[in-house]
């Protein structure tokens, strides 16, 4: 099972961004006070992220972060995480391994609204290269969110 415990950009995060992963191991606030922030940002020239497409190969996302970040915030989370860590300086490479495909899902929000999610994901393999640690690299597959739009009614 993966969960995301950071997210890591080159622009602060805005109130939609925090909106999105409040409640989660990335983010949370309650009543205006911020319990765990790990919404963490680098300078432009330290997060690298591009896509490529070679002929005859599917699409290829790269991500390179070069510096490393943390120590992330454990406040309230379960100490299987640990105490503390710090994401180091890695690439990260995605390589589309079938055809990307749309899922809806529609979620009742606390005010009784709805909200209707619409994602592409694209499943993919992942590899991920970690310098410091020992060269290790990081094999699996998975699923990208490519896109993710989010509408909720008036």
């Amino acid at each position: 099972m993966y969960i995301p415990i950071a997210a890591i950009g080159d622009q602060p995060a805005n109130e939609q961004i925090k909106k999105f992963w409040n409640n989660t191991p990335v983010y949370l606030e309650i009543d205006n006070v911020v319990i765990r922030n790990n919404l963490k940002t680098v300078a432009d020239k330290e997060l690298d992220v591009w896509k490529e497409c070679a002929r005859g190969h599917d699409d290829i996302l790269i991500a390179n972060l070069t510096v490393p970040v943390g120590p992330l915030d454990y406040t309230g989370l379960p100490s299987i995480f640990g105490s503390t860590f710090t994401v180091p300086a890695m690439d990260v490479t995605f390589r589309q391994i079938a055809e990307s495909y749309r899922e809806v899902e529609t979620e009742v929000l606390p005010d009784g609204s709805t909200a209707k999610t619409t994602d592409t994901k694209v499943p993919a393999w992942v590899i991920a290269h970690i310098p410091k640690w020992f060269n290790g690299a990081y094999f699996d597959s998975g699923i990208i969110i490519q896109e993710t739009i989010i509408t909720t009614p008036p």
